[in-house]
């Protein structure tokens, strides 16, 4: 099997992008120990700093993650940007890639037509990713 390209690096990495910002924001939202009222101030601003470093990880994942869209955004052909969107996770946030078979039922083509659009989506970023370098 050929190597994967930039695109499909960038692109299989939006589903880990997802899940890191699922870990960090519990992590942020629920810290060990609990923000309680009985904690002294200077624990309370070490979690309130922590809190906010967590924060800005996931502002940098979230940027990451707008980053992939905005690219498959700029695919001329809207069943393209589905088909990657929907495989990749771009639309709700999932924290795995969207089974192949899945993907029939929601957007009522057949299999082969998804990989031959999948493979076109797949171009066309690769171009972008290279216009983009120079």
């Amino acid at each position: 099997m050929a190597d994967p390209t930039k695109a499909e690096i960038m692109l299989d990495q939006v589903t880990k992008i997802n899940a890191l910002i699922r870990r960090f924001q519990l992590c942020k939202d629920h810290p060990i120990p609990p923000l309680r009222l009985d904690l002294w101030p200077s624990t309370k601003s070490t979690i309130k700093a922590y809190q906010e470093n967590v924060q800005g990880r996931i502002d940098q994942l979230t940027a990451q993650r707008e980053t992939v869209l905005a690219l498959v955004e700029q695919i001329p052909d809207g069943e393209v940007q589905t088909v990657l969107k929907l495989r990749y996770g771009l639309l709700d946030n999932s924290t795995k890639k969207m089974p192949w078979m899945d993907i029939p039922l929601l957007m009522n083509y057949e299999l082969e037509t998804l990989y031959r659009r999948h493979r076109k989506g797949i171009d066309c970023l690769n171009m972008l990713l290279e216009s983009e370098v120079t």
